[in-house]
């Protein structure tokens, strides 16, 4: 799901010890103020973990000059549990844990009640430098599903205010998927990181 460059790591920091930010609500705006695509979607998007089961096992991609590794648990319990690393040419530069649960949507929610599926997906995750220390991201990263199809899925940050976090998934096949990481700071310019990601077999 959400995985962040080491030079995401530090625009995170800076908005979030910065004065000021967007609201979550806001569009995540591209070069010329152009609003970056998100998918079409309710205003709840119902989901379970095991449509994330297809990410289960290890991966192995490159983010810029950076080699990432991506390792997550089969499905189990309404959770799935991730780790990814980013490494330059001598050093693990970040580590980073998350887990993608599943969360029960509210019968008078927008998107909720009705037959048939009742949850979402919400990701928590958490940034460490290579010494285990936490990277200073106040409580961590919250994501939520806002858009799925069958090969596409976004995350964005659930809180209210501050700067906006954007993830999109696209998979290609059974075994690569693309990731599309957006950030935007208080002024509506957007910083992104791309990585590409293939399955070891």
């Amino acid at each position: 799901m959400k995985r962040a460059s080491m030079v995401m790591i530090g625009v995170l920091v800076m908005l979030i010890v910065g004065a000021g930010g967007l609201s979550s609500r806001e569009p995540a705006r591209g070069q010329g103020g152009q609003a970056i695509d998100a998918l079409s979607r309710p205003s709840v998007t119902r989901a379970t973990v095991d449509q994330f089961a297809w990410e289960t096992g290890k991966w192995v991609g490159m983010d810029g000059a950076n080699s990432t590794e991506q390792i997550c648990d089969e499905p189990s319990h309404h959770e799935m549990t991730c780790m990814y690393r980013e490494m330059d040419a001598e050093n693990v530069s970040s580590v980073q844990f998350w887990t993608v649960r599943e969360v029960p949507i509210a019968a008078d929610s927008p998107g909720g009640g009705g037959p048939g599926l009742q949850t979402t997906l919400v990701e928590r995750l958490r940034i460490f430098l290579p010494d285990m220390k936490e990277v200073p991201l106040a409580d961590g990263v919250t994501l939520r599903l806002t858009g799925i199809t069958a090969t596409e899925f976004l995350f964005e940050n659930s809180k209210e205010g501050g700067m906006v976090i954007r993830g999109k998934i696209t998979r290609v096949g059974n075994d690569e998927f693309h990731e599309h990481n957006e950030f935007v700071d208080a002024n509506g310019k957007a910083s992104t990181s791309d990585t590409i990601m293939k399955r070891v077999k």
